[in-house]
């Protein structure tokens, strides 16, 4: 055969989803094949097809190249000879044919490589110009760094200008101190019944520490106050008006002593709470006792929600129910175990969102348990709906999210 003017190299960029990369040139055999992710080589993980074929065939890969991956199919004949032609030997045409065929194609290939030489020069030359303004970007950043170092100088002043200041405002610390020794002196003197007045005169103390942990700030930030003096000044200032602040609050703590006082003398020393109607208690609280009202449950979503407070403390019921006779379940099944040995509907609108029954088929054959129209029974952990099939001696849980929504789990559920 002849072999037609081909190019045995093609390339594609990878999409992350396709595996199959067709090539349009005859390859001999599959060792023939070269195969490179972003001109690297791939040795494994792909099968050629298409073998001796004039149009070419396709490389498979088991999986696909990740998206924009360069692809590159290459055929590359070794440069070397197969056949040996023995003297006075028969010359047959197509062992003849095939050899010239094959030289051929070897200097195809051997100009695909030369064209892939090519693009490598000019990736060379791209990676030396890379390469120039590299070195350009680290000289400017040399002339940067020196510039950084007349500013650190110049930061190096600010910081002793915001010391001078740091130490004005401990001078402003000091005094806030004594005023709030002076505040505690007079909270001592008030009645043995304003002890939260006394509480509130530490407090002027704690916040005079305050004050003097912000002025340790201040000094903190001056020393590393490289970028501005002026922000130590400012916050040495915010220092001085904090412990003006705390001892304006020590001399008001007189004042609140005999308020707090009266306000002890007003409070019952019982703690007595009354509630009335719907309250909202916030924080921890002690009673002593607390009193649940009971109610007979009818068959009734008002009855259901009623009780719905008693049932929820309570839980799950050990206590047994009577063998069912195939009748919908009532409300008084909440919080029970029920056993059956017929049929049961699941109702819907008569139990109410948190309400559990637990059912057990007492018998030796299968029982349904209907959902009725209105309510969906889920079974659990899928998203089945339906009525369901409860195998002998299977037990089944039914938790009701809602008063139309029930969950159905347990051994022998299908």
């Amino acid at each position: 055969m002849t072999v037609s003017v081909q190019l045995p190299v093609i390339t594609y960029t990878a999409n992350g989803s396709s595996t199959v990369f067709n090539f349009p040139y005859l390859l001999i055999v599959e060792t023939d094949m070269k195969v490179y992710f972003n001109n690297l080589p791939v040795a494994t993980g792909f099968v050629v097809s298409g073998i001796g074929s004039e149009v070419g065939g396709a490389v498979t890969f088991a999986e696909a190249p990740p998206a924009g991956t360069l692809v590159k199919l290459l055929r590359s004949i070794p440069l070397n000879r197969t056949t040996d032609y023995v003297e006075g030997g028969a010359l047959r045409a197509n062992v003849l044919d095939s050899d010239i065929d094959r030289v051929v194609m070897q200097l195809q290939d051997v100009r695909a490589d030369a064209a892939s030489l090519v693009e490598f020069a000019a990736l060379l030359d791209e990676t030396r110009e890379n390469i120039d303004n590299i070195e350009a970007n680290a000289a400017a950043a040399a002339a940067s760094a020196a510039a950084a170092l007349v500013s650190e100088g110049n930061a190096d002043t600010s910081e002793a200008a915001a010391a001078a200041s740091a130490a004005a405002a401990l001078d402003s610390q000091n005094s806030a101190t004594s005023s709030a020794a002076t505040a505690t002196t007079q909270a001592g003197v008030s009645t043995t019944q304003a002890g939260i007045a006394t509480t509130q005169a530490s407090t002027a103390t704690t916040q005079a520490g305050i004050a003097t942990a912000q002025a340790d700030i201040a000094t903190t930030q001056a020393t590393s106050a490289s970028g501005s003096a002026a922000t130590a000044t400012t916050q040495a200032g915010i220092a001085t008006t904090q412990a003006g602040i705390a001892t304006s609050q020590a001399a008001s703590a007189t004042s609140s002593a005999a308020a707090a006082a009266a306000s002890a003398a007003s409070v019952d020393a019982d703690n007595i709470v009354s509630l009335t109607g719907a309250q909202t208690v916030t924080g921890a609280k002690t009673f002593s006792s607390i009193a649940v009202p009971t109610q007979t449950a009818g068959n009734s979503a008002t009855d259901a929600a009623s009780t719905a407070f008693v049932d929820r403390v309570r839980g799950l019921s050990a206590s047994a129910s009577g063998t069912g006779s195939g009748a919908a379940l009532e409300v008084g099944d909440r919080g029970s175990l029920k056993q059956l040995t017929l049929n049961a509907t699941i109702p819907t609108s008569i139990f109410a969102a948190g309400d559990v029954v637990t059912l057990y088929n007492n018998s030796a054959s299968n029982i349904t348990l209907t959902q009725q129209a209105g309510l969906t029974l889920r079974l659990v952990g899928t998203s089945s709906t339906g009525n369901r099939t409860l195998a002998p001696r299977g037990l089944v849980t039914i938790v009701f999210v809602s008063a139309t929504e029930a969950i159905a789990s347990g051994g022998g559920l299908s």
